[in-house]
């Protein structure tokens, strides 16, 4: 089994005002934090990070910096591991087409033996290498090429595609991202319950940035 995670980190901040994935978000930046899950991970083998060809140099220190040596602080801050083989950045000349051109070059510069491909977004900060690997280890349960995490009836993040539907992300463009894909074939997507907001939550707005609500975000029996 070989995974491979992608994360999406070339859009443009345009309701930010200011380059989102730098700013602060309950003590890390916020490029730390969305990074983390996938680095830190048991069951994601490397992780592709998709960039603009402007992307700043502190987004590329993320992916090789060393994690807090002391285990409480950094538990607390979500730190990604360091392992510099594990994450490689990719840039994305197409990036203001949208969405699904940072996909495709994600999923083109993914491990060819890939099996999956775990799709996160850079500005969602409050998810956990947990509720990763539980959604990888239901993917794999489903028996189908695609799995959506759903909390309150609202389909989230990470979304995990089988490497079978690669030619069909590769020729994916504009702003749909994996929404095409998902739209014409409803019958390969299983849809899985979790417990957490986390999959929902994202940073658009300085707004954002304070909110103040607990680490762990709601969970419901």
């Amino acid at each position: 089994m070989f995974i491979s995670g992608i994360l999406l980190a070339a859009g443009s901040s345009t309701r930010m005002g200011a380059d989102k994935l730098l700013l602060p978000y309950k003590g890390r930046r916020l490029i730390d934090r969305a990074l983390a899950p996938l680095v830190d991970c048991r069951l994601i083998n490397e992780v592709i990070v998709v960039v603009r060809p402007d992307f700043h140099p502190l987004v590329r220190e993320s992916l090789l910096a060393p994690p807090p040596t002391d285990p409480l602080v950094r538990e607390s801050l979500l730190a990604p591991s360091p392992n510099p083989h594990k994450c490689r950045l990719v840039v994305n000349p197409d990036h203001r087409q949208g969405m699904g051109t940072s996909l495709r070059n994600g999923v083109q510069a993914a491990n060819p033996a890939a099996d999956a491909y775990v799709l996160s977004l850079a500005d969602m900060p409050d998810l956990t290498p947990d509720i990763v690997a539980t959604l990888i280890d239901a993917f794999y349960a489903s028996g189908k090429a695609v799995l959506i995490p759903v909390f309150d009836q609202r389909h989230g993040h990470p979304v995990i595609f089988a490497a079978a539907c690669r030619a069909e992300l590769l020729r994916l463009s504009g702003d749909a991202g994996p929404r095409a894909f998902i739209a014409a074939h409803p019958e390969l997507v299983a849809y899985h319950p979790v417990p957490h907001s986390a999959i929902l939550r994202d940073i658009d707005t300085p707004a954002d940035l304070t909110w103040s609500g607990p680490e762990q975000l709601d969970e419901r029996q």
